[in-house]
């Protein structure tokens, strides 16, 4: 027995001695792994966020163009740092990345195997392009009504609960939430309404932190097995059960309609499948499921970062109001989809809240044929980049390197001006991901995030509550960022025509 024993440590031994030298025998320089965790310990810890832990290895090796590092279980992976490789993998040689790796089980997460952004293969293409006939600007434009009478609902209800500091990613979801369950299904969230709407209750379980959170991420991410395991999906039975029950009754309740609707079902209902032929019911679930979820929460944490830093930043604030102001005036003081368009300074604020707050910290790409990498330093050679490789985008830490945004731990909407966007390389800025699968919803999710701020601010002056942790704590279990204790705001009335 103790034979065997030894055996199978030498064997482990072996194995990690072999797997913590794979990127040397490329000649490849990376950092030293651990055994099992690699490189992740701290994330393993739940001491940082995922993408924290790529941040601090991409400032580790400030003149590389890509790093060699080590996943858990000291799965290899590229790290990529340089802006050119960049355009490589998301444009120049997209065909040879055209996946992007997140993992799920089909039986657990039926609905997300309809996502375009986790869809493989030839898939995602009709995937893709039935979901951006949901996001043209007409269609957007035909919505922003829906848009508008929330706006006013968030206005009424930040006056009616000021008296208290308010959690404004909570406030923010139910703004995006009530949007979302109105233009995609015809139906009334009750979100300011209702403490215990089934909308907010549900959506709100996906990417919280909760006592699965960790699990769930970490099945996403690095292990399924993981969550098949402790029979955790990513998106919770109890809500996938919900959302096609809601769905079902909507589809039903239309039947019994003279007039047709012009709503985001609809269209999905009528939309075409590669060979022309109309789209399954799972497909349509799936699409309804991808929109409801991806359309409230990016959203409303962007807002609720928005909100943050034009509290930190009080001279942002007023310079934002006065625009605010100006086109209100100009529009006989109601937002339009017009006016949200002309808002140039909001539309910079906007993006550098995503510069520094992404909502994504990181993006994962599979090499779908093998190809090439140039040399990692001048002094080194190019690399064989085989089919199934990994491939990490650190986008915090993109968004963090001074070479490309001087100071980049201050607030500056500057950074988004025509000159500066010009001097960067389109891809140092990937909040929405770039190239051909550029996040589809990205225009819906601007102009909902952009009309809320004008909403808010056209009211109310924003400051930080001492209930905010200040600077911003990340929680290290969730998929997406989230502040740690939440963002609290206290919200003041202005005191001029529109307060």
């Amino acid at each position: 027995m103790l034979e065997l024993v030894v055996i199978a440590l030498s064997l482990l031994v072996v194995y990690f001695y072999w797997s913590a030298n794979y990127w040397a025998r490329k000649g490849v320089k990376a950092p030293a792994p651990l055994p099992i965790v690699g490189n992740m310990l701290d994330y393993v810890r739940a001491r940082k966020h995922y993408g924290q832990v790529y941040q601090d290895i991409y400032n580790s090796f400030p003149n590389a163009a890509y790093v060699g590092i080590y996943r858990l279980f000291n799965e290899p992976a590229i790290l990529v740092r340089d802006s050119e490789v960049l355009k490589d993998v998301f444009i120049k040689d997209f065909q040879s990345f055209r996946d992007n790796y997140f993992l799920f089980d089909k039986k657990m997460d039926p609905l997300l195997d309809i996502n375009p952004f986790v869809a493989v293969g030839d898939d995602w293409k009709t995937l893709r392009s039935q979901m951006g006939s949901l996001f043209t600007s007409s269609k957007i434009k035909t919505m922003f009504p829906i848009i508008y009478d929330t706006g006013r609902k968030l206005e009424n209800y930040i006056e009616k609960e000021r008296k208290t500091s308010l959690e404004v990613k909570s406030l923010c979801a139910k703004y995006t939430i009530e949007i979302m369950a109105s233009a995609s299904f015809g139906l009334e969230a009750e979100t300011f309404t209702n403490p215990n709407s089934h909308f907010t209750k549900h959506c709100e379980t996906v990417f919280t932190s909760h006592a699965w959170s960790y699990i769930h991420n970490m099945g996403a991410n690095f292990w399924l097995s993981v969550s098949k395991i402790f029979n955790v999906p990513f998106v919770p039975k109890n809500m996938q059960e919900w959302l096609l029950s809601v769905i079902k009754d909507a589809i039903e309740n239309r039947k019994l309609e003279t007039e047709a609707r012009n709503d985001f079902l609809e269209i999905i209902r009528n939309s075409k499948d590669s060979s022309g032929k109309p789209i399954s019911m799972n497909t349509v679930y799936g699409h309804c499921t991808s929109l409801l979820l991806e359309g409230f929460e990016t959203s409303s944490t962007t807002m609720a970062n928005c909100l943050y830093e034009l509290a930190e930043n009080l001279d942002v604030q007023k310079k934002l109001q006065a625009e605010v102001d100006a086109i209100y005036d100009k529009y006989e003081d109601k937002i339009t989809y017009e006016a949200v368009a002309e808002m140039a300074y909001l539309d910079k604020v906007m993006h550098e809240t995503l510069r520094m707050h992404p909502p994504m910290l990181a993006t994962i790409k599979k090499c779908t044929e093998t190809t090439t990498f140039p040399p990692q330093y001048p002094s080194s050679k190019p690399i064989t980049v085989p089919e199934g490789s990994i491939i990490v985008i650190p986008i915090l830490a993109i968004h963090y390197d001074p070479e490309i945004y001087p100071q980049p731990n201050a607030f500056n909407p500057d950074n988004f001006s025509e000159e500066a966007q010009a001097a960067r390389n389109k891809c140092s800025f990937l909040a929405f991901g770039e190239g051909p699968r550029i996040c589809v919803g990205q225009r819906l999710g601007l102009t909902q995030s952009k009309a809320g701020i004008a909403a808010i601010l056209r009211k109310f002056n924003v400051r930080i509550s001492p209930k905010t942790q200040v600077p911003l704590q990340l929680l290290p279990d969730t998929f997406l960022s989230n502040a740690r204790g939440g963002i609290w705001i206290d919200f003041e009335p202005r005191n001029n025509k529109a307060a």
